[in-house]
């Protein structure tokens, strides 16, 4: 879901806060008090997987929310929220949340759905990590942000990447490499362009 942190200032009770990358939003188990608003900046989701190995599972920018748990009494953050990017967002309470159902009661309502969305993403991408090849897991992540972003430069590190798909670095390394000779991509500092996702989905089916 989008929401633009100008359609808010009519309530009160709203922060707006800066943090620089690889900063917390929250953390996963943490009561949920605030519905984030990004504002600007990049900020993803992370889960452990079952052995301990992080695993992002969305990426959000400009004019998405994260935190949509705070809807429900007792709430808890699903998932850790940790910015990719200096990240502004706008930070709506409790309160203040309660206040827009009332006057957009149907709110409530599309941001629940998009949490479960998102809930079910989390699952797919945990199902992926174990029943996938690590080389189709990375093909298919760099897919997925083009496609979220609507743009083929992709300021994501080989960490990133690495915490995408379930994996180390250093592997994450060794096939972007092999997708570079391939004319799939192109590297830079802390960014992949995607050159051809025709053949990078191509790619995804090769035993490389």
């Amino acid at each position: 879901m989008s929401a633009s942190p100008g359609s808010l200032k009519q309530f009160h009770g709203l922060v707006e806060r800066s943090y620089p990358r690889g900063g917390h939003l929250y953390t996963a188990g943490e009561p949920a008090q605030h519905l984030f608003v990004i504002r600007r900046g990049a900020v993803h989701l992370v889960r452990l997987t079952e052995e301990g190995q992080r695993l992002i599972t969305d990426v959000l920018g400009p004019g998405q929310v994260c935190g949509e748990e705070a809807l429900r009494p007792d709430g808890v953050y699903q998932a850790s929220a940790v910015t990719l990017q200096p990240t502004s967002v706008t930070l709506v309470s409790h309160q203040t949340l309660h206040q827009l159902v009332l006057v957009h009661p149907d709110l409530v309502v599309t941001l629940l759905a998009r949490l479960e969305e998102r809930l079910e993403r989390a699952s797919e991408r945990l199902v992926e990590v174990a029943s996938q090849r690590v080389p189709s897991r990375v093909a298919a992540a760099l897919l997925r942000q083009m496609a979220g972003c609507a743009c083929p430069v992709l300021q994501l590190t080989h960490q990133d990447i690495a915490d995408m798909v379930g994996t180390q670095r250093e592997v994450v390394t060794r096939l972007l490499d092999h997708l570079r000779s391939r004319g799939a991509i192109r590297l830079g500092r802390g960014r992949v362009e995607v050159l051809n996702a025709e053949l990078l989905a191509a790619l995804r089916k090769e035993p490389f």
